[in-house]
Formats: C-alpha cells, structure tokens, sequence
C-alpha cells in the first residue's frame, strides 16, 4: 500500500512540476513576450518531456507559448549582413570588471574604442572580466586572459 503512496505522489509532483513549463520555471524574466525567435532548448526540453509524459508535455508547450516564455528575448540571432552591424554597434557598450569584483568604469560605447584606445587597452589589460550591454541590458561577459571568472 506504501508503495503505491509513494508513486502516486512521485507522479503528482512530475505532473505539477511540469504544469509549469520548462522555459517558465528557466527564464521566468521573459513572461510576457508576445513574439519573437523561437528559443531551440526550450523547445527540445519540452519536446522530450512530451516523449516521456504526453500530457504534461503538451501542457509545458502550452504553457511556455501561452507566457511568452518560449521565445527568445530581442536582441538574440545571428547578424546577417554588416548592416545589420552597423545599426546595433552604437548601442554596445563595454564595461571592465576587477580582480575584486569592481567595476572599472562606467559601460562605455564601442564606438569610442577607435578615439579612445589607449583608454581601452588599459582597461582591458588590468580588468578581469568585460561586460557587454546591448541597450543598457548585459547581454554577455568575457574573462579576460590570466582570469579564472568562467565565460557567462
């Protein structure tokens, strides 16, 4: 009778679990999106929670398309011509990052590494770790050489 307890509540718990969806219980800061490119590891996590658990799986699709957490936030994908370079590099910036965790300096354009690269090589030579925003939102960091920070 334990036995059956004991499963019966495992099952509760994968389905309930589930319900959520994977990409909601992942990325719970992209709720709300109404588009955009479709997030493949999503996806495959769903799809496979589909082939072991048809309904739940079903369930997590629904739930990640229905809060839009299926889709992958503006800004991601491959560039596709250096025009489409040319219009996102005025809005990189670059911020240094310390042995001790500090900022080094405010993000800075990239635009500016032409006029300001000895600024930049400075930095870059003392700093451990290099951000990197796309509309004042990180989209990357960098360990510099000599770091142990790992890449993000």
């Amino acid at each position: 009778m334990r036995f059956w307890h004991t499963i019966a509540l495992c099952l509760c718990l994968v389905i309930a679990i589930n319900t959520i969806g994977c990409g909601t219980l992942l990325y719970p800061e992209r709720k709300g999106q109404t588009g955009g490119e479709v997030d493949s590891k999503v996806v495959i996590m769903d799809g496979l929670l589909c082939l072991l658990f048809i309904i739940p799986g079903v369930v997590a699709f629904v739930v990640d398309i229905d809060n839009g957490c299926i889709y992958l936030p503006g800004g991601y994908g491959e560039l596709q011509s250096p025009a489409e370079l040319a219009q996102i590099l005025p809005h990189l910036k670059l911020q240094f990052v310390n042995d001790q965790g500090q900022m080094m300096s405010e993000p800075l354009p990239v635009e500016q590494v032409n006029g300001q690269s000895s600024k930049f090589k400075a930095l870059a030579q003392t700093a451990r770790l290099v951000k990197i925003y796309y509309h004042d939102q990180q989209i990357h960091s960098v360990a510099l050489a000599n770091s142990t920070v790992a890449e993000k």
